[in-house]
């Protein structure tokens, strides 16, 4: 297990969610799935985009991790969003996220593959403090609230045709379960440089198999450095991403018992391009600490990239 110490340069940055603002357009920040989708500019435009994520999963060598003879190895996750961002008044936004997982898992004997949509989730913004178009202030501010909720339209109950047992919880591409959530946005910007923090909190509710999952909390902090190139901006930034996951818990013969859950603290890094009609995002993440329980797979690396079109 490594050091902790890096989740305390998240200290300040654990209730917010950034927006970041430029004299040219706004830009807010939200929620996708677990994870923070990130940057999205032009404040009060609707949108509609894709984005891909990319994460892989090495499984530690215990006793929790094998079927028999064979060992879990390791486990590819790919996610791709379509979203809409829309504007049914000039403080409100409502955004909608689409997921379709598809999931691989390498053993020593075998290998499996799962895919198809995930949970829909459903999110509104309200916004709060927007000092970003004021020629007249230096230092620019931004803040939104809003909540989610999540739907179980992804299936839960998907088996290895080999063995002819239920895939684990951690593997499936839905949870069978209704969740909520609740999320706050806040940027402060001087000049070109600026700071953001976002942070999310989702509860879940239990499905029809006994199963609830933990309660969530994600919280990210950047600097970014915004610079304009001709028709096109760039917005380069870095930081430190936290996720935090309380045990699962299920019901056997009357019993409760917990399972999962954890603490994973990344960095992170990214560039983002924006115009008046469309923008792009690259990013990536990789772990710096963990603090897992035993046979819990360990966060190796993610990446993905976001394309989005104003309308």
């Amino acid at each position: 297990m490594r050091p902790l110490f890096y989740k305390y340069i998240v200290v300040f940055g654990l209730f917010f969610i950034s927006i970041i603002s430029t004299d040219a357009c706004d830009m807010c920040s939200a929620g996708a799935g677990g994870s923070l989708l990130g940057i999205v500019p032009n404040f009060s435009q609707n949108l509609v985009g894709v984005r891909f994520q990319h994460q892989s999963f090495q499984h530690p060598n215990t006793h929790l991790n094998y079927h028999g003879s064979s060992r879990v190895l390791t486990d590819a996750m790919q996610r791709s969003d379509v979203w809409l961002r829309f504007y049914p008044t000039d403080r409100i936004q409502l955004l909608t996220f689409v997921p379709y997982q598809v999931n691989r898992r390498i053993e020593t004997e075998h290998e499996a593959e799962v895919s198809g949509i995930g949970d829909i989730s459903v999110q509104a913004l309200y916004t709060i403090v927007n000092t970003g178009d004021s020629t007249a202030k230096n230092w620019k501010h931004t803040l939104l609230a809003g909540g989610e909720i999540r739907l179980p339209t992804g299936t839960y109950q998907q088996r290895d045709p080999v063995r002819f047992q239920r895939y684990s919880e951690l593997f499936q591409i839905g949870t069978g379960a209704f969740a909520f959530g609740a999320q706050t946005m806040y940027t402060i910007r001087y000049k070109n440089w600026g700071w953001y923090s976002d942070a999310k909190f989702v509860t879940n509710s239990t499905n029809e198999l006994d199963y609830k999952w933990g309660n969530q909390f994600f919280s990210g902090s950047k600097i970014f450095y915004w610079q304009s190139f001709r028709k096109v901006n760039l917005l380069p930034s870095f930081g430190i991403l936290l996720e935090h996951m309380r045990p699962d818990s299920y019901i056997w013969n009357s019993t409760t018992f917990y399972q999962n859950g954890g603490q994973t603290t990344w960095a992170q890094f990214g560039i983002d391009f924006y115009s008046t009609k469309w923008m792009a995002q690259i990013f990536a993440h990789t772990p710096l600490a963990y603090n897992l329980p035993e046979g819990m797979p360990e966060a190796k690396w993610r990446m993905g990239f976001t394309l989005g079109f104003f309308f």
